[in-house]
């Protein structure tokens, strides 16, 4: 296991990609003319929702954190290799589940992104339904202050992705990885990499079934949580 320069971010509200729903989505951008917007729809399942997806900048990141990211802990994954060098997970459920809050981490508020970092070519998805925030998703790319980015401007880093707590388990979460994927491959790049931890198997779960591949893990990444280890995912958009 190679030890990675980090920033302590993550993200993903819990999803299960099986559930579906029946979701109305319209892609556009704010940032680019409408001739590049990008559009789709998806309709899937019984339970309709009229979800409406778009890109927004920075400006909004207030709003942006309204929505929740914590989650349940109440299993965690322990990372060994085998004799071939690969990465073999084994769930273990704990005896006592506790609550994981991204955004009470110090610091760590949506807000603060931009009093840290230069934002300028991050991308910004937000999902709204009848005009509530339900879900979003941020992308950092092209800046030299995230080392996760490896100074690599084919590499995309999915900075955070949330689903509120009433709309998890629906397909959102689906939805918006697949912009989130449209949106890297508009900007040239052929690889998107995902932080996670060994605390949320449902994050890793979910990114093992969009594809992705754990290419690195970090025992001692996180310096305030020892025992959660950092997991770096990556899937070729090309």
């Amino acid at each position: 296991m190679r030890d990675i320069e980090y920033r302590p971010r993550t993200e993903l509200a819990k999803q299960c990609a099986s559930c579906r729903s029946e979701v109305s989505f319209t892609v556009q951008s704010n940032k680019q003319p409408s001739s590049n917007a990008i559009h789709s729809t998806s309709i899937i399942g019984p339970n309709p929702l009229a979800i409406e997806i778009t890109a927004e900048t920075h400006i909004t990141l207030p709003t942006y954190g309204s929505v929740s990211i914590a989650f349940e802990v109440d299993r965690i994954y322990e990372i060994t290799t085998n004799d071939a060098g690969q990465f073999e997970l084994t769930e273990r459920k704990l005896e006592k589940p506790y609550r994981k809050d991204y955004d009470e981490i110090p610091g760590n508020r949506p807000i603060n992104w931009s009093q840290c970092f230069d934002l300028t070519n991050w991308g910004f998805i937000v999902a709204r339904e009848n005009d509530r925030r339900v879900g979003g998703a941020a992308i950092a790319h092209n800046s030299a202050d995230i080392h996760l980015l490896e100074g690599n401007e084919k590499l995309a880093l999915l900075w955070d992705l949330r689903v509120s707590p009433d709309y998890r388990g629906r397909g959102l979460g689906l939805e918006i990885f697949q912009k989130v994927e449209e949106w890297c491959l508009s900007r040239g790049c052929t690889e998107l990499k995902i932080e996670t931890q060994s605390t949320n198997v449902s994050a890793c779960n979910f990114y093992k079934r969009q594809g992705c591949e754990l290419r690195a893990a970090n025992r001692f990444a996180y310096s305030d949580y020892p025992d959660e280890i950092q997991m770096l995912w990556y899937k070729s958009l090309s």
